[in-house]
């Protein structure tokens, strides 16, 4: 065709069939199937596009169909990601020759929402040209309400009925919930987001359960909000003299004052502790029900299974299968929950963020966005419409005769004074819009404070480790988190190495799972899922890559890594270092990974050891292999720093596991078992008294043996010695000589 042919005129109906050309290949070119998918993708974007809102101010910007699709995460490629957010200074200006100060951005960015979360929360400081702002506000990016922009989500109301609270509000069935278990050391997310779920706070933890009996009601559950938005607070600005009206009682959104963000620095001003994203997690459930093929591959380690799911954008098969079970499929959870955990203070109108004064209402504050006079005109003359509609739909299904009457003559004035009742309710929303915000904040006290997420779906390795003796089943403890998360981090970068990644094209995080039998309730089984994700929205195909051939590679590889032979030191490090595990990926993660932990898990899980051993210190490559290294003197080393430490007491170890204790009074002997805090209790002796249970025996301790973990004496001795001989038997004068050198 040359340049001067008129273009191609193509019909609807070639058109399609272009289109089932081109992905009938992915369906076995099975013609029937890649109709329905067609038509299933058709109906997917009609119904986006009914459901989709514009108010008046917004058909003013022109923006195409195909812009807002994208704005809207609507229309995913590999260059747009499918959710983003913005961080925006959005105020106004006074242009040279111009009376009234007009709508300006001062500073616009978008980043992933995933990422967006962690880089734009509320107290993050931003510099974008050569100017710092501190986020202290979320928004959305098209509100109907220009004076109010939040008042639709109803965030100040609890999911509570007013009348029963037994039951839901009925505006909260659209909303999601973040649901995990509160107490320290879990971390436990259940698998859904429903409202409904946990209404009473009554629910256990799954995860709890199999540690303690006390886990009634341990669940909190806090609602979820997805922005669209991150903002810094806007205050008036004189141009003239440069300064900025802090004063709450002074008029905002004036023609003569501009709407800016206050430069703001760690330097000028108040700290604040600011919350970050929780790596993405599984929404738990299922295994079979979420999606996951059983990957087979060769292996004589034990307790180890693999698994895949692809729910990839580009994989048809799956999504058209997902659409005929109406499955929702896995999701990947990512929320930022504040602070404390315990989700943010928010005001439900205009969405400022109380970051200074977490328990206190703020009954007036600085709005995150300026408010554009010819937007709120718009905005009065909407509401006066619908209001005429509304008596209109009235007076068509009047039947009365009489009442029919008064409705047409009430409609008739309504008419006939509608230009005077849209400048009131103009001159009434715009005194209200220059007034600073009121509205009501979140809270504790009636449950209504906001976590900050959202859910994805990507491509998903994982690993599954079953937890039986010989390791224990008490996962709250913190060194079970250590030496998991150890080898969660050391499987991201060795699965990156092998599929020859760019660092942090993958990402990885780990789960408690119970499963329960559906033939018999009470028996359950556990496990420690280890999952490795694409960071690209939908996948990209790259966890895909570890399949059969390469998991062992893969796990063999964690496992030098985590025996100490990557280590800036040549006897390996005590916990963690830059040569073996600390990345920038992970560095709010140091202080939660032990090397020696994960490899003595992994020494077992491959047959190195018949046990978990608090002795094995890393590992020796030969060839191959790696041979566990045995610190046979680990008891030798403890007693001798215990004899340092209390010089009046005798210390003598009998063997590789126990020592003895003597202050020298009757009876004041005691036998001491050590094991490791990953070790299942089944695998200790016979009927021995746990430290902690210790004032119970007291009187036959001398006959008893006290076992306490390795890693709980080796970093905090005192707690062996309070359990051995409790400070009540002491007169306040020897206990203080006792612990004069005792370790805090």
């Amino acid at each position: 065709m040359s340049i001067t042919d008129p273009d191609e005129v193509i019909s609807t109906d070639e058109i399609r069939e272009r289109l089932i050309s081109t992905i009938s290949t992915h369906f076995n070119d099975d013609q029937d199937r890649a109709n329905k998918f067609l038509d299933s993708r058709i109906n997917n974007l009609l119904r986006i596009i009914e459901q989709m809102e514009i108010s008046e101010w917004e058909q003013e910007k022109e923006e195409s169909l195909m812009e807002r699709m994208i704005n809207l995460g609507h229309f995913p490629s590999f260059s747009f990601p499918l959710d983003v957010a913005v961080f925006e200074a959005r105020g106004t200006k006074l242009r040279p020759g111009q009376s009234k100060a007009k709508e300006y951005f001062f500073a616009r960015t978008s980043q992933d929402l995933k990422v967006a979360l962690s880089e734009f929360q509320p107290g993050k400081r931003i510099t974008i040209n050569k100017q710092t702002y501190l986020v202290e506000g979320i928004g959305v990016s098209h509100p109907k309400n220009p004076i109010n922009q939040m008042e639709h989500f109803e965030f100040h109301k609890p999911r509570h009925d007013l009348v029963d609270p037994g039951e839901l509000y009925a505006g909260a069935r659209d909303w999601k919930y973040f649901h995990r278990c509160k107490e320290d050391g879990c971390g436990y997310i259940i698998g859904n987001t429903e409202s409904d779920w946990n209404l009473n706070n009554n629910e256990d933890c799954p995860a709890c359960m199999v540690t303690s009996s006390s886990n009634s009601g341990t669940i909190t559950s806090t609602r979820l909000h997805r922005p669209e938005a991150f903002r810094p607070k806007l205050v008036p600005f004189w141009p003239d003299n440069g300064s900025y009206i802090f004063n709450l009682e002074k008029k905002q959104n004036l023609h003569l004052r501009e709407m800016r963000a206050p430069e703001d620095s760690e330097e000028t001003s108040k700290p604040t502790r600011v919350g970050r994203a929780t790596l993405p997690t599984p929404l738990t459930g299922s295994i079979e029900n979420e999606g996951f093929d059983p990957i087979d591959f060769e292996t004589d380690w034990k307790g180890i299974t693999a698994y895949r799911f692809n729910d990839s954008e580009n994989d048809l098969e799956a999504i058209l299968e997902a659409e005929e079970s109406h499955s929702k499929s896995t999701e990947l959870l990512v929320v930022n929950a504040g602070p404390s955990n315990n989700g943010y203070r928010i005001c439900s109108s205009c969405g400022y963020v109380n970051l200074n004064n977490p328990n206190k209402d703020k009954a007036s504050h600085h709005r995150p966005y300026a408010i554009d006079r010819q937007k709120v005109k718009i905005y009065a003359r909407q509401l006066i419409n619908e209001q005429l509609e509304k008596l209109r739909d009235d007076l068509a299904e009047e039947t009365d005769d009489a009442e029919k009457k008064k409705l047409e003559e009430k409609v008739q004035k309504f008419v006939e004074n509608i230009n005077q009742l849209v400048n009131d309710k103009d001159d009434q929303l715009w005194s209200e819009a220059t007034s600073t915000c009121s509205g009501k904040m979140t809270s504790v006290e009636n449950d209504t404070k906001i976590c900050l997420g959202t859910t994805y779906r990507t491509d998903i390795f994982l690993l599954r480790i079953e937890i039986k003796p010989p390791i224990t089943d008490q996962w709250n403890d913190p060194s079970f988190d250590a030496g998991f998360r150890a080898i969660k981090e050391a499987l991201i970068t060795e699965a990156t190495e092998v599929l020859e990644l760019v660092n942090r094209e993958i990402s990885g995080n780990m789960r408690k799972v119970v499963d329960t039998s559906s033939e018999n309730p009470e028996q359950q089984s556990y496990f420690m899922d280890l999952y490795l994700f694409d960071n690209a929205s939908g996948g990209a195909g790259l966890v895909k890559e570890i399949n059969s051939d390469r998991i062992m590679e893969v796990l063999r590889r964690v496992k030098i890594r985590l025996s100490g032979e990557k280590c800036t030191g040549k006897s390996g490090c005590e916990r963690v270092c830059i040569g073996c595990l600390l990345d920038f990926r992970n560095q709010m993660e140091s202080d939660r990974m032990d090397r020696k932990l994960g490899y003595q898990i992994l020494s077992y899980l491959s047959g190195d050891s018949d046990t978990i051993d608090f002795r094995i210190i890393g590992g020796e490559l030969l060839g191959d292999n790696i041979q566990p290294k045995i610190d046979t003197e680990t008891i030798e080393k403890e007693v001798d720093n215990l004899s340092s430490i209390y010089p009046h007491l005798t210390f003598e170890s009998t063997d590789q596991r126990t020592f003895t204790v003597d202050n020298g009074e009757a009876n004041g002997n005691r036998k001491v078992h050590l094991y490791s805090s990953l070790e299942a209790m089944s695998q200790l002796p016979k009927n021995p008294v746990k430290y902690y249970d210790t004032p119970t025996y007291y009187s036959q301790l001398h006959e008893k043996t006290v076992s306490i973990p390795y890693e709980l004496l080796r970093d905090a001795p005192h707690v062996l010695m309070d359990s051995l001989y409790p400070q009540a038997e002491q007169d306040d004068d020897d206990e203080e000589d006792w612990m004069s050198g005792a370790p805090e």
